[in-house]
């Protein structure tokens, strides 16, 4: 009876202990599920664009090779998340660019945020330009990137250049440690001066000649004439920085030259990395005003998306002479400099870019 007893009451907590194990497993895996899910990415298509003698066979070849890093993190146990893109040029030339396009997937379960990069060495004689704002990727979302790659004017000919970026993303809620640690790209911005000389519809487009002087058509002593050489030219803003979206500009030009144009005084283009240019529409995203009185100009610039890696914003400013320097006499013109000033303000920063050119005699 007593041992009847006792074999029951072991049955009895055998029983008890197991349905709390099996209670508190329930528990840990639902727990498991709910707090980390599979972090899974994966490349999702790309494209390589050369410059202007893309496809000759005597020139470079850019490779690229998209690897998926597997099980690269034994001790996580959300899954798959880095991703390596190995870049190639054969037979280097300088001058020679390429510019990389590529996406990726989300293809985990949970949102994830990168990418967070690793580049660990950029070859002698390479410019690399690649820097992604982290972001956050729902699954299924996807992200598109750019990677531009310039042979440096003082590298070799018929080089080979091999560029390894390891690129890693992770949970969303582990993003305060590592999002400080990504560089920006600065905010860029020249001044100069080129002829009218332009073709942008070819590809690379021709951006018109640059311009070293002015030369004036003097006669007894005076300007006579408008057909200062060249009669008219162009004032380049050119504005450079990944995720501009907004850009305002002030342009300040003395009293030699007015902003003129029978079609419009200013015109705004998207340059890409291969050369190739875009006009901007004056109706949807710029507008402008010419005050050839007090010798300034605004243009307000809102893009349809974020400038990206190897873009840059173009503001064309037509200069023809000012009736004020008609008729002037040579000798007494002590100011022979034509000063421009561009103050250009961005949602990344802000900055100014200043050029001079000199008025010569013909």
């Amino acid at each position: 009876m007593r041992k009847a007893l006792s074999m029951s009451i072991v049955f009895v907590l055998a029983l008890i202990l197991a349905s709390a194990f099996a209670m508190w497993s329930d528990v840990l895996k639902t727990n498991v599920a709910v707090s980390t899910g599979d972090v899974d990415v994966s490349f999702d298509g790309y494209k390589v664009v050369e410059g202007a003698e893309y496809g000759k066979p005597w020139v470079a070849n850019c490779i690229v090779d998209l690897i998926e890093v597997e099980d690269e993190d034994l001790n996580n146990p959300a899954g798959d998340n880095d991703l390596d893109l190995a870049i190639t040029i054969e037979n280097g030339y300088p001058g020679y660019s390429c510019t990389i396009y590529f996406n990726v997937t989300n293809t985990g379960t949970i949102p994830v945020i990168g990418p967070f990069y690793e580049m660990p060495e950029i070859p002698e004689g390479l410019e690399v330009v690649f820097n992604p704002m982290p972001s956050q990727l729902h699954p299924g979302d996807k992200a598109e990137y750019t990677v531009y790659v310039e042979v440096l004017q003082e590298a070799k000919q018929k080089n080979t250049y091999e560029i390894q970026i390891h690129l890693k993303y992770i949970q969303w809620n582990e993003v305060e440690v590592e999002i400080e640690e990504q560089p920006l790209t600065p905010l860029t911005v020249s001044k100069e001066f080129r002829e009218t000389d332009t073709d942008f519809k070819k590809c690379p487009a021709n951006l018109g000649s640059p311009l070293n002087e002015i030369k004036a058509n003097v006669k007894d002593g005076k300007i006579k004439s408008k057909s200062i050489s060249p009669g008219a030219f162009f004032g380049v803003i050119r504005i450079s920085g990944v995720n501009i979206t907004r850009v305002n500009i002030t342009d300040t030009y003395d009293f030699h030259f007015d902003v003129k144009d029978s079609h419009h005084e200013v015109r705004v283009y998207l340059l890409d990395g291969t050369g190739c240019v875009t006009e901007l529409r004056k109706d949807r995203n710029y507008s402008y005003t010419v005050d050839n009185t007090n010798n300034v100009v605004t243009v307000s610039i809102n893009l349809d998306r974020a400038l990206g890696t190897g873009e840059t914003i173009l503001v064309y400013l037509k200069f023809k002479p000012a009736p004020g320097l008609v008729g002037s006499s040579w000798d007494n013109l002590t100011d022979r400099w034509f000063n421009n000033t561009a103050y250009v303000e961005t949602n990344i920063g802000s900055t100014s870019a200043s050029a001079s050119i000199e008025i010569v005699k013909k």
